[in-house]
């Protein structure tokens, strides 16, 4: 008699009674999905979420273009104001300014130190803006204070200029062997900074208005001694002194002057 063979059961297809289907399992806190708060962080932080970490920019990066976007179109008013109110100096300070917001992109070393300094300068570039308005609307122009202040403003920026060429050009032993040096010039760089942020910043005072000296009013000496009318209206007590009555004129004697009236005498009997 024949072996009856049986078909083997297919263990994939059907499994058995014991075995089901495994069930999901929850994510653990904080390896779940990413809401859209969480997908928007990157936009936020200057790029999208599908760029790569090596192309991503930094938080000094933006806040360097940030800045550079600002002194350049602060410093670009001023050079139009300046050049509108024929301002030689402003418009060399306007250019200065936006020589440094340029110069600052090539920093390398004391980046911070560097962003400090020309957020200084473009709070002294709004401030000359302000100043060349209230000037405009004045007739003289700047005050001469203020003038002196814008020419040892164009110093100061020079120097600046200097630093941050040297901060973006010396190599590592150049800065280690020039350390002091360097850090005396930023302390000088941001006190004169300081002082004419302090200088171009504090309110200007009006203008004291004072009348004309007038020239004294020359008389001929034969008007003074045939006009009687001229020389009260000419004598300083005489605007002042109270106008006296004017005075009767009588024509009775003054023997009679004790007499009563004829009108009013009564007859003698």
């Amino acid at each position: 008699m024949p072996a009856i063979r049986t078909a083997r059961r297919d263990r994939t297809r059907d499994p058995p009674l014991g075995l089901g289907t495994p069930k999901p399992t929850l994510p653990a806190p904080g390896t779940g999905t990413k809401t859209n708060k969480e997908k928007g962080k990157g936009v936020d932080a200057g790029f999208s979420t599908d760029t790569p970490s090596f192309l991503q920019r930094s938080k000094t990066a933006r806040v360097t273009d940030d800045l550079v976007q600002r002194g350049r179109d602060a410093a670009g008013l001023l050079s139009s104001i300046s050049g509108s109110m024929d301002l030689k100096n402003v418009q060399i300070v306007a250019s200065s300014a936006a020589l440094l917001f340029d110069t600052v992109q090539g920093v390398r070393n004391n980046k911070q130190a560097c962003l400090q300094l020309l957020e200084r300068v473009h709070q002294i570039v709004r401030a000359l803006i302000n100043l060349c308005g209230d000037a405009n609307a004045r007739v003289g122009g700047l005050a001469p204070m203020m003038a002196r202040a814008v020419d040892g403003l164009i110093e100061t920026l020079t120097k600046v200029h200097a630093f941050l060429q040297a901060q973006a050009s010396h190599g590592l032993f150049a800065r280690i062997l020039r350390r002091f040096e360097m850090q005396e010039q930023l302390n000088q760089c941001a006190d004169a900074l300081q002082q004419a942020l302090d200088v171009f910043g504090s309110p200007i005072p009006a203008p004291v208005f004072r009348p004309p000296a007038f020239a004294p009013l020359f008389v001929p000496m034969h008007m003074l001694c045939t006009s009687s009318s001229l020389v009260s209206s000419l004598s300083p007590l005489s605007s002042h002194a109270p106008s006296s009555p004017p005075r009767s004129h009588s024509l009775r004697h003054p023997a009679l002057s004790d007499v009563s009236d004829v009108s009013h005498a009564r007859p003698v009997t």
